[in-house]
């Protein structure tokens, strides 16, 4: 799950490891992307491989 906490620290750990450089907010705002896009990586095969099992959590609603 993205943490926005993390993609700030990240984004402001990228402006100051490359400052003075030209296009550094461009730079930082790829890394952030990659970041995300990693994390959503990650996520979607830890769904993939280990799917919730939603018969178990939709037994819990009421009947209709």
């Amino acid at each position: 799950m993205l943490d926005l906490n993390k993609l700030r620290d990240e984004f402001s750990r990228y402006l100051v490891d490359n400052t003075g450089q030209r296009h550094s907010m461009d730079g930082a705002l790829m890394h952030v992307c990659r970041v995300a896009y990693e994390q959503g990586l990650t996520d979607g095969h830890a769904l993939a491989t280990n799917p919730p099992n939603l018969a178990v959590a939709g037994s819990e609603l009421p009947e209709r």
